[in-house]
């Protein structure tokens, strides 16, 4: 025992540099949204595999083949939906014409690791690259928004969470059809805010906002969440609104990654790709 304190006390002086390297650097990353995305890009694939092998430990495989195959399944009847496809125009046909073309496919994806408490949440799905997964495509689950893809590897992406201080979604009031701006800025990942709804819209508690469609990364109709509580500041233009967000980040386990196929097309017209 006196020959262990002997070393730690000729040490000390090295361990106390260690100490307080570990505690700039968990300062710098945790403040700085650029140091976060280098960490989170250079880290996605290697945290991904070593969370998939805990999963795996505890996630039974007959249930997960199951899990699959229903994922499977709804990826591909939900690419069969309306929402889907677009139509053609009515003026002009050929013998090859149909009225509707495709406009979306859907991916299924499990996430094997997810944050819902900080103001910077992600998850980390178990699909790639290779499976077809790009930069910038939305995340949806059959309830909502999840998020929208951040960095990919061959076989895992990482996603940035509709619980993200910056992120914005365009939302649009589904009653009556007006447009505002999706916000996560509230302290719990049931709630979130919807901005630049002007004073003369009809509100009423329990009205539902869906994805508006303007943006390359989710098709429209997509839930975002329900009219909670809403009210007109003194003075003011615009009502402040309080969402019930439709996903369950707390039991988030599997979601489709959708894959705009018109994306390439719209992206040589420089279209922004903001929400």
């Amino acid at each position: 025992m006196r020959n262990i304190l002997d070393f730690l006390l000729r040490i000390r002086f090295f361990l106390l540099f260690a100490l307080l390297e570990v505690i700039a650097m968990i300062f710098v990353f945790r403040h700085n949204g650029y140091q976060q995305s280098v960490m989170l890009s250079a880290s996605s694939s290697f945290t991904g595999r070593i969370q998939e092998r805990f999963n795996n430990v505890v996630y039974y495989f007959s249930l997960r083949q199951a899990n699959d195959f229903l994922m499977e399944e709804n990826a591909r009847l939900r690419a069969s939906i309306p929402e889907s496809f677009v139509q053609n125009s009515r003026q002009v046909f050929f013998e090859s014409d149909t009225l509707y073309r495709q406009r979306y496919t859907y991916v299924p994806a499990r996430v094997i690791r997810s944050t819902f408490d900080r103001r910077s949440n992600y998850l980390v799905i178990d699909k790639g690259s290779k499976d077809g997964i790009e930069k910038d495509m939305g995340v949806i689950t059959s309830n909502g928004v999840v998020g929208i893809v951040h960095s990919v590897s061959a076989h895992y992406a990482s996603v940035i969470s509709l619980l993200h201080k910056d992120i914005r979604i365009s939302g649009r009031i589904l009653r009556n059809g007006y447009v505002g701006t999706f916000r996560w800025d509230k302290a719990l990942p049931e709630e979130a805010s919807l901005n630049e709804i002007p004073a003369h819209v009809d509100l009423v508690a329990g009205d539902t906002v869906v994805t508006s469609g303007y943006s390359l990364m989710f098709p429209a109709g997509i839930p975002l969440g329900m009219v909670q509580d809403f009210h007109l500041p003194e003075g003011d233009y615009f009502y402040e609104i309080t969402l019930r967000i439709s996903t369950p980040f707390r039991q988030l386990s599997h979601v489709y990654v959708v894959k705009d196929l018109a994306r390439e097309e719209l992206n040589r017209l420089n279209l922004p790709e903001n929400e």
